[in-house]
């Protein structure tokens, strides 16, 4: 993870590499996709669009750690790696 994009840059018919973009790091507020709750604090959140985020990670790439749910959107910090610990039996 980067960082936020801070313009749009569409490279679809190039190849990769061909087009960089401005990043920011630090945190953002996102919409919210409806799935989002207060209770999800401190959890991973996930890009679902250019402006939204989702709880759902499934064809998506990590956002950030959930900070804030309100009205007007999600804060997501950015900047902290998200790692999953697995234990096996």
């Amino acid at each position: 993870m980067a960082g936020c994009v801070q313009r749009f840059c569409d490279n679809a018919t190039g190849v990769d590499g061909a087009a960089t973009v401005e990043v920011k790091r630090g945190t953002f507020v996102w919409e919210n996709d409806g799935t989002i709750k207060n209770t999800d604090l401190l959890k991973p959140c996930y890009i679902k669009d250019d402006v939204t985020v989702s709880l759902t990670a499934e064809g998506s790439s990590y956002a950030g750690i959930i900070l804030a749910v309100e009205d007007d959107g999600v804060t997501v910090d950015m900047m902290t790696q998200y790692r999953e610990t697995v234990t096996g039996k």
